[in-house]
C-alpha cells in the first residue's frame, strides 16, 4: 500500500506542507545498507522498512543497540540516504531533495542526537541560542526563548573522572556540577584557577573508624594498632577524624591533609598503621581498629552503624553544589538548591542508602 501522494501533487516546501493531511513521515519499502570491508558483504541497518507517522502525533522508535534506530532518524533529515525505497518528509522525498534545499529545510526539523555535543567555545546558553541565531530571530526574543528552555530541564550527565567536571564547568560546557567537597574544591581552585564557587552543600559520605575486636573506641587498649589509608587525602581525613574525637592532638596549622608526622600528642600511645585505602576493611582482622571510607565499607558489608567513630555529617567533607561565579547570584540557581534541599529528596537519600549516605542540609 502506498504511504505517498505522487511527486506531482507535492507541496514545494515543508512549512505548506504541514498545513495538509500529509504524512509528516513516511517510509516506503525503505533499506539501507553500510558497505564493508574488501570482499564483504554491505551491512544491512534496515530492511524493508514501511511506517507512517501522523503530523501532531509523538512515536517512539524502541529497539536493541545495533537495531537501527539511529540510522532510521537520520535518514528523515537526509544525514543518510536509502540504498532502496522512499523516505519523505510531508510528502516531500528526501532523496530528491539537493543538498541547497536541504540546508533550507532542516530549519523545520529539530534534531536531538544521543551525543553530548557541544561547541567547546560557547556556553550552554549559547549553544541552545546558536539556531535561532542563524535564523535570524531578534536578540530579545532568543534571550526569552533559551531561558524558559532552560529552566524547563535538568540534564544529569556522568563524568568517569573527578577532573573532568570542573573543567567542563569552568569552560561553560555544564551549569553546574555537584561531586566534590570544599577541601578538594579549595585545591582545584589554587591548582587550576578555576573561576567557580560553591552555593550549596549536598550529602556527606561519612569517614568511619571500624572494629571487630571492640565495642567502643573506648575499649581499645593502650598500644592498639589503628589503620588509616596511606594517600594525602582520605589518610590526613583520618586523623582529623581522631583528634576531633580526642584520640590524638595535631600540630596547629595542619589544615586538610596532616600526616603522621603532624602527631603532637598520643595519650592511648596508639599505633598508626598507613596501608591502601582498598585494604582498610580487609585489614580489620588483623589490627585493633580501622579507618574505612564508605564505599569501602559498604562493598565488605560493614553498616555506619557499626562504626565506633564517625565523622561528623556537617563537616568540611561534605558534597556540594558548584557553579561559575557569574552565576552564583541567578534565579535558576536558587531553584536548584531548593529543588535539591526538598523534604522529597532527604527522604530519598534516607531510604535509598540506609544511613550510608547523609543529607547535609
Amino acid at each position: 500500500m502506498s504511504l505517498l501522494r505522487p511527486l506531482s501533487a507535492l507541496p514545494s516546501t515543508l512549512a505548506e506542507a504541514a498545513a495538509g493531511p500529509t504524512p509528516a513521515v513516511a517510509f516506503e519499502h525503505v533499506s539501507k545498507n553500510y558497505s564493508a570491508r574488501w570482499g564483504q558483504a554491505p551491512v544491512p541497518a534496515l530492511r524493508d522498512v514501511s511506517l507512517s507517522v501522523d503530523p501532531g502525533s509523538i512515536t517512539g522508535v524502541i529497539g536493541p543497540s545495533g537495531a537501527g534506530k539511529s540510522t532510521l532518524i537520520r535518514l528523515v533529515n537526509g544525514l543518510e540516504h536509502a540504498t532502496s525505497g522512499r523516505v519523505c518528509v510531508f510528502g516531500r522525498e528526501v532523496g530528491a531533495l539537493t543538498e541547497a534545499d536541504w540546508r533550507r529545510e532542516r530549519r523545520s526539523i529539530g534534531m536531538i542526537f544521543q551525543h553530548f555535543n557541544l561547541l567547546s567555545s560557547r556556553t550552554v546558553f549559547q549553544n541552545v541560542a546558536l539556531p535561532l541565531v542563524i535564523a535570524g530571530v531578534p536578540a530579545a526574543q532568543i534571550r526569552a526563548r533559551v531561558e524558559r528552555l532552560l529552566d524547563l530541564v535538568i540534564e544529569i550527565i556522568d563524568f568517569s573522572d573527578y577532573v573532568v567536571p570542573n573543567e567542563a564547568l569552568n569552560a561553560g560546557e555544564i551549569e553546574a556540577n555537584s561531586f566534590q567537597n570544599q577541601p578538594y574544591l579549595d585545591n582545584q581552585i589554587r591548582d587550576r584557577g578555576y573561576d567557580i564557587v560553591p552555593v550549596a552543600q549536598t550529602v556527606n559520605f561519612p569517614l568511619g573508624i571500624y572494629s571487630t575486636k571492640h565495642n567502643d573506641w573506648a575499649s581499645l587498649p593502650e598500644g592498639a594498632t589503628v589503620a588509616i589509608q596511606n594517600d594525602p587525602t582520605n589518610g590526613g581525613r583520618s586523623l582529623l577524624l581522631l583528634r576531633d574525637h580526642g584520640a590524638i592532638t595535631l600540630r596547629e596549622g595542619v589544615g586538610f591533609t596532616p600526616t603522621v608526622a603532624d602527631i603532637v600528642e598520643n595519650p592511648k600511645k596508639l599505633k598508626i598503621l598507613e596501608i591502601d585505602a582498598a585494604q582498610t576493611a580487609r585489614s580489620l582482622p588483623d589490627v585493633d581498629a580501622a579507618a574505612v571510607n564508605t564505599n569501602y565499607a559498604t562493598e565488605a558489608g560493614l553498616k555506619p552503624s557499626d562504626a565506633i567513630l564517625r565523622e561528623d555529617p556537617k563537616g568540611p567533607y561534605v558534597n556540594l553544589i558548584a557553579v561559575r561565579k557569574a552565576d552564583a547570584d541567578a534565579a535558576w540557581v536558587k531553584d536548584l538548591v531548593n529543588a535539591y534541599h526538598s523534604p522529597e529528596v532527604r527522604a530519598f537519600v534516607e531510604d535509598r542508602f540506609g544511613g550510608s549516605v547523609l543529607p547535609a542540609w
